[in-house]
């Protein structure tokens, strides 16, 4: 195919999305649609309690996600990412200091090869 054609195809798609009017409440299968999961890593995720929050209606069967739970969920996820990407780096940090200090003291030992005798 040629690019312009995809990339024409792919803009029509985008614009279709944009287009479609958003429910106020959007089902488990719609939910993980958008966000491109599959219903075993929503649950997953729900058994964890990091998915989104479920409406539940007395007298009924059906679940649903608002458009307010999704928000939330959405920026808690951005936050629990942003603490991990930290926590991640504080701990690479400490760890390259850990090996330049035995680095440090390596060199520094009458034992390293730089001072034995040729």
């Amino acid at each position: 195919m040629p690019t312009d054609l995809i990339a024409e195809l792919e803009k029509l798609i985008a614009e279709h999305r944009r287009a479609r009017p958003q429910p106020q409440a959007m089902t488990i299968k719609d939910f993980c649609e958008i966000e491109r999961m599959s219903p075993s890593t929503y649950y997953k995720l729900q058994r964890q309690r990091l998915g989104p929050e479920v409406t539940r209606i007395p007298g009924m069967t059906f679940r649903r996600i608002t458009k307010a739970a999704h928000a939330r969920w959405k920026k808690d996820q951005a936050r629990r990412q942003r603490e991990q990407e930290a926590t991640i780096t504080a701990e690479r940090e400490a760890l390259v200091e850990t090996r330049r200090a035995a680095g440090r003291a390596s060199a520094a030992s009458p034992k390293h090869v730089s001072k034995r005798k040729k």
